[in-house]
């Protein structure tokens, strides 16, 4: 059975995590100089100011929004991958088929649950463990967390900006964007250190999933001890196509 080599493709995909990250903590802490730009705004009757601070953030959240596709892009790389060679593990059960490593992010409602599931399998099959690792779960909550309640703090960031004045009056008026930022920060904040630590859980799971796969497939039999009557897997040789094949 062919299998794929997971290490180059998810060191990449490891690397993508960490600038989404990076670039979404550049965006999560804007409210800071959007807040000293409102002050000054404040002070100086300058409404250009308010005007800049909004320019900057739209400008900040191209980056990020690029980095995003492109980290999705090589995570479902790595997860379909490392999933599909499992099925090349002789006494892995996976209980999902590996095209779910793919389709089972678009598919509204069931996306909340498969990719997990999926993972559970690819975790389980690759590390040789009966239990599905406790970081997969740690993984997925705070995955949730960070796309589910974060859509809905973005949802409400963009209503209360919405409900700014446009035409500025008085010092009460750019008060509100004073406001307006400051209670920007803190959800900010908490959606990112979610983000954080599902970043985190991943980078793990991938470099041990990654480096137990590439054990595995190496020595081309099963992690586990062999047992009288068990299928032992036979020595791989090079697949002309790319990976390796079982002979």
């Amino acid at each position: 059975m062919r299998t794929y080599s997971v290490r180059g493709i998810g060191i990449a995909a490891s690397a993508a995590v960490v600038v989404t990250v990076l670039l979404d903590a550049v965006l999560s802490v804007w409210p800071i100089v959007g807040r000293t730009l409102a002050q000054r705004a404040k002070a100086n009757e300058d409404p250009d100011l308010l005007n800049q601070a909004a320019v900057a953030e739209g400008v900040l959240a191209i980056p990020l929004l690029l980095a995003s596709i492109g980290a999705a892009v090589v995570v479902i790389v790595w997860f379909y991958r490392a999933r599909k060679n499992v099925d090349a593990f002789p006494e892995a059960q996976p209980r999902m088929r590996a095209g779910w490593a793919i389709g089972g992010w678009f598919i509204p409602f069931a996306n909340l649950v498969i990719p997990y599931r999926v993972m559970a399998d690819t975790a389980r099959g690759s590390l040789a463990q009966s239990r599905t690792p406790g970081l997969v779960g740690v993984w997925w909550a705070a995955w949730l967390v960070y796309s589910l309640v974060g859509q809905a703090l973005a949802r409400l960031d963009v209503a209360r900006y919405d409900a700014l004045p446009t035409d500025l009056a008085g010092p009460a008026d750019y008060q509100r964007y004073v406001d307006y930022y400051r209670g920007a920060l803190v959800p900010n904040l908490l959606t990112l250190l979610a983000g954080i630590v599902a970043a985190a859980a991943l980078i793990v799971l991938v470099r041990r999933i990654s480096t137990a796969q590439a054990q595995r497939i190496a020595a081309g039999g099963p992690a586990a001890p062999v047992m009288p009557g068990m299928t032992v897997a036979s020595p791989v040789e090079s697949d002309p196509r790319g990976g390796t094949i079982g002979v």
